[in-house]
Protein backbone atom coordinates (compact mmCIF):
# COMPACT_ATOMS: atom_id res chain seq x y z
CA UNK A 1 0.00 0.00 0.00
CA UNK A 2 2.90 2.36 0.78
CA UNK A 3 4.25 2.11 -2.77
CA UNK A 4 0.74 2.76 -4.17
CA UNK A 5 0.34 5.79 -1.92
CA UNK A 6 3.68 7.21 -3.08
CA UNK A 7 2.80 6.51 -6.71
CA UNK A 8 -0.65 8.11 -6.41
CA UNK A 9 0.73 11.15 -4.62
CA UNK A 10 3.43 11.50 -7.28
CA UNK A 11 0.69 11.47 -9.94
CA UNK A 12 -1.17 14.32 -8.30
CA UNK A 13 -3.67 12.54 -6.02
CA UNK A 14 -4.39 14.51 -2.86
CA UNK A 15 -4.42 11.41 -0.66
CA UNK A 16 -3.91 7.66 -1.10
CA UNK A 17 -6.81 5.76 -2.62
CA UNK A 18 -8.46 2.87 -0.82
CA UNK A 19 -7.45 -0.50 -2.29
CA UNK A 20 -10.05 -2.13 -4.51
CA UNK A 21 -10.12 -5.45 -6.32
CA UNK A 22 -9.81 -3.88 -9.79
CA UNK A 23 -6.49 -3.39 -11.51
CA UNK A 24 -5.90 0.18 -12.64
CA UNK A 25 -4.19 0.36 -16.06
CA UNK A 26 -1.59 3.02 -16.80
CA UNK A 27 -3.11 5.69 -19.00
CA UNK A 28 -0.12 7.92 -19.73
CA UNK A 29 3.67 7.95 -19.97
CA UNK A 30 3.73 10.37 -17.01
CA UNK A 31 2.38 7.60 -14.76
CA UNK A 32 5.04 5.17 -16.04
CA UNK A 33 7.72 7.79 -15.38
CA UNK A 34 6.31 8.35 -11.89
CA UNK A 35 6.54 4.60 -11.22
CA UNK A 36 10.16 4.70 -12.38
CA UNK A 37 10.81 7.55 -9.93
CA UNK A 38 9.25 5.50 -7.11
CA UNK A 39 11.42 2.53 -8.04
CA UNK A 40 14.48 4.77 -8.22
CA UNK A 41 13.92 5.92 -4.65
CA UNK A 42 12.97 2.50 -3.20
CA UNK A 43 14.79 -0.23 -5.16
CA UNK A 44 18.18 -1.62 -4.23
CA UNK A 45 20.88 0.23 -6.15
CA UNK A 46 24.04 -1.44 -7.37
CA UNK A 47 26.75 0.42 -9.27
CA UNK A 48 28.28 -1.67 -12.04
CA UNK A 49 30.95 -1.04 -14.66
CA UNK A 50 28.15 -0.44 -17.18
CA UNK A 51 26.25 2.02 -14.96
CA UNK A 52 23.66 1.85 -12.22
CA UNK A 53 21.34 -1.13 -12.03
CA UNK A 54 18.27 -1.17 -9.81
CA UNK A 55 15.63 -3.79 -9.14
CA UNK A 56 12.41 -3.74 -7.15
CA UNK A 57 10.12 -6.63 -6.19
CA UNK A 58 6.60 -6.71 -7.65
CA UNK A 59 5.21 -10.21 -6.98
CA UNK A 60 6.16 -13.70 -5.80
CA UNK A 61 4.08 -16.85 -5.31
CA UNK A 62 4.77 -20.56 -5.49
CA UNK A 63 2.95 -23.84 -6.00
CA UNK A 64 2.88 -26.90 -8.17
CA UNK A 65 1.32 -28.50 -11.19
CA UNK A 66 -0.40 -31.52 -9.66
CA UNK A 67 0.49 -35.14 -10.23
CA UNK A 68 4.03 -35.70 -11.44
CA UNK A 69 5.34 -38.74 -13.33
CA UNK A 70 7.60 -40.94 -11.17
CA UNK A 71 10.43 -40.76 -13.73
CA UNK A 72 10.25 -36.94 -14.12
CA UNK A 73 13.52 -35.59 -12.67
CA UNK A 74 12.10 -32.07 -12.25
CA UNK A 75 10.40 -31.01 -9.08
CA UNK A 76 6.74 -30.13 -9.52
CA UNK A 77 7.07 -27.06 -7.26
CA UNK A 78 7.97 -23.72 -8.82
CA UNK A 79 7.78 -19.99 -8.15
CA UNK A 80 6.55 -17.09 -10.25
CA UNK A 81 8.64 -13.99 -9.52
CA UNK A 82 8.05 -10.55 -11.05
CA UNK A 83 10.57 -7.73 -10.66
CA UNK A 84 11.09 -4.31 -12.17
CA UNK A 85 14.65 -3.73 -13.39
CA UNK A 86 15.94 -0.25 -14.18
CA UNK A 87 19.22 0.51 -15.90
CA UNK A 88 20.83 3.38 -17.76
CA UNK A 89 22.64 1.13 -20.24
CA UNK A 90 21.82 -2.16 -22.00
CA UNK A 91 22.53 -4.92 -19.47
CA UNK A 92 22.62 -8.71 -19.82
CA UNK A 93 20.78 -10.47 -16.97
CA UNK A 94 19.98 -14.03 -15.90
CA UNK A 95 18.88 -15.69 -12.66
CA UNK A 96 21.83 -17.05 -10.69
CA UNK A 97 20.20 -17.71 -7.30
CA UNK A 98 16.73 -17.79 -5.79
CA UNK A 99 15.52 -18.68 -2.28
CA UNK A 100 12.25 -18.73 -0.40
CA UNK A 101 12.83 -17.97 3.29
CA UNK A 102 10.61 -18.39 6.34
CA UNK A 103 10.09 -15.95 9.22
CA UNK A 104 13.31 -17.13 10.92
CA UNK A 105 15.27 -16.53 7.71
CA UNK A 106 15.76 -20.25 7.04
CA UNK A 107 15.77 -21.35 3.40
CA UNK A 108 12.60 -23.32 2.64
CA UNK A 109 13.25 -23.86 -1.08
CA UNK A 110 15.87 -22.77 -3.60
CA UNK A 111 16.69 -22.42 -7.29
CA UNK A 112 17.07 -25.55 -9.42
CA UNK A 113 16.54 -24.08 -12.89
CA UNK A 114 14.17 -22.19 -15.11
CA UNK A 115 10.81 -23.89 -15.77
CA UNK A 116 9.72 -21.62 -18.62
CA UNK A 117 11.25 -18.78 -20.63
CA UNK A 118 11.43 -15.42 -18.92
CA UNK A 119 8.98 -12.88 -20.29
CA UNK A 120 8.70 -9.09 -20.35
CA UNK A 121 5.45 -7.66 -19.00
CA UNK A 122 4.00 -4.16 -19.39
CA UNK A 123 5.19 -1.76 -16.68
CA UNK A 124 2.16 -0.48 -14.79
CA UNK A 125 1.16 -0.20 -11.14
CA UNK A 126 1.30 -3.60 -9.42
CA UNK A 127 -1.91 -5.60 -9.70
CA UNK A 128 -3.84 -6.59 -6.60
CA UNK A 129 -5.18 -9.55 -8.60
CA UNK A 130 -3.16 -12.60 -7.48
CA UNK A 131 -3.66 -14.42 -10.80
CA UNK A 132 -2.55 -11.44 -12.92
CA UNK A 133 1.09 -12.57 -12.80
CA UNK A 134 0.37 -16.30 -13.16
CA UNK A 135 -0.89 -15.77 -16.72
CA UNK A 136 1.79 -17.08 -19.13
CA UNK A 137 1.39 -14.19 -21.57
CA UNK A 138 4.19 -11.71 -22.22
CA UNK A 139 6.94 -10.89 -24.69
CA UNK A 140 9.94 -13.28 -24.77
CA UNK A 141 12.98 -11.91 -22.93
CA UNK A 142 16.20 -12.19 -24.93
CA UNK A 143 18.46 -11.84 -21.87
CA UNK A 144 19.26 -8.15 -22.21
CA UNK A 145 17.37 -5.26 -20.60
CA UNK A 146 17.40 -1.94 -22.39
CA UNK A 147 17.75 1.48 -20.71
CA UNK A 148 14.70 2.39 -18.64
CA UNK A 149 12.41 0.18 -16.58
CA UNK A 150 11.66 -3.40 -17.65
CA UNK A 151 9.23 -5.71 -15.82
CA UNK A 152 10.37 -9.34 -15.94
CA UNK A 153 8.49 -12.49 -14.92
CA UNK A 154 10.63 -15.50 -14.02
CA UNK A 155 9.25 -19.03 -13.65
CA UNK A 156 11.73 -20.82 -11.38
CA UNK A 157 11.86 -24.53 -10.55
CA UNK A 158 12.40 -25.15 -6.83
CA UNK A 159 14.32 -27.99 -5.19
CA UNK A 160 11.52 -28.88 -2.76
CA UNK A 161 8.15 -27.89 -1.38
CA UNK A 162 8.52 -25.49 1.57
CA UNK A 163 7.78 -27.08 4.97
CA UNK A 164 7.16 -23.72 6.64
CA UNK A 165 5.31 -20.88 4.91
CA UNK A 166 7.92 -18.63 3.28
CA UNK A 167 7.43 -14.92 3.80
CA UNK A 168 10.41 -13.62 1.83
CA UNK A 169 12.18 -14.28 -1.45
CA UNK A 170 15.73 -13.44 -2.44
CA UNK A 171 16.54 -13.30 -6.16
CA UNK A 172 20.04 -12.69 -7.51
CA UNK A 173 20.37 -11.55 -11.11
CA UNK A 174 23.76 -11.47 -12.78
CA UNK A 175 25.33 -10.95 -16.17
CA UNK A 176 27.08 -7.77 -17.23
CA UNK A 177 25.90 -6.40 -13.85
CA UNK A 178 24.56 -7.94 -10.63
CA UNK A 179 21.69 -7.10 -8.34
CA UNK A 180 19.95 -8.88 -5.47
CA UNK A 181 16.20 -8.35 -4.99
CA UNK A 182 14.45 -9.15 -1.72
CA UNK A 183 10.68 -9.04 -1.37
CA UNK A 184 7.64 -10.56 0.26
CA UNK A 185 5.88 -13.76 -0.81
CA UNK A 186 2.30 -12.98 -1.88
CA UNK A 187 1.06 -16.53 -1.37
CA UNK A 188 0.82 -19.96 -2.90
CA UNK A 189 -1.61 -21.89 -5.05
CA UNK A 190 -2.83 -25.41 -4.28
CA UNK A 191 -0.94 -28.38 -5.62
CA UNK A 192 -3.12 -31.35 -6.56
Amino acid sequence: MRCWAVLLLACGASEPAVETSRETPVESEAEVESEAEVMESEGPRVESAEGPLEAAPVFCAYGGVGVQAADDPRTHIFAIVVVDVRTDTPTDLRVSEFELRDEAGDVQASFVGMRAPTVVLPVRPPSRQFAAYLNPEGEPFAGRVQPGTTRLRFTIDLDRSPREFPIQFVLRLEGSAEVEVTGGVNGSWPTG
